[in-house]
């Protein structure tokens, strides 16, 4: 059973009563008690930085879930070269089912055209808005 299959009041509970017990537990534990309680809908948001890749590891080495997390990553196209590069090592070393949300365009020179350039200085609500809510929203 799912909290989403309960009351509000019991999913609250239940949320409570499972925090009480994974209370003070390494993260291999917590991960390792959703991966197994969270058949499906579980994914991990990466961006990328030591603690996902921590995260990472521990879901795909130290738990060899047998149904592999999927990883979303958002490229922006505003991300370092070396960013994009660990991602693809990332990706070869776990052999990750990774999802990548990008905005409507392909490209940081086609997004500057589009947009304007270093939209993130001028508007930042708007960029974050154009460059990860709304991509996340696409079907």
């Amino acid at each position: 059973m799912t909290t989403s299959t309960l009351s509000p009041k019991t999913a609250k509970q239940e949320l409570d009563r499972i925090e009480k017990q994974m209370r003070g537990a390494d993260p291999k534990k917590i991960l390792g008690w959703c991966v197994s309680n969270i058949p499906t809908g579980l994914v991990l948001s990466s961006t990328f930085s030591i603690d996902d890749l921590v995260i990472t590891d521990i879901l795909y080495r130290a738990l060899k879930a047998i149904t592999p997390v999927p990883v979303i990553f958002l490229d922006t196209l505003h991300h370092f070269p070396e960013t994009l590069e660990l991602v693809e090592t990332a990706k070869i070393i776990y052999k990750l089912d990774l999802r990548v949300f990008q905005p409507d365009v392909t490209s940081k020179q086609a997004f500057a055209i589009k947009y304007g350039s270093a939209l993130w200085e001028k508007d930042v609500e708007l960029f974050h808005y154009l460059t990860k809510t709304r991509p996340l929203a696409k079907p």
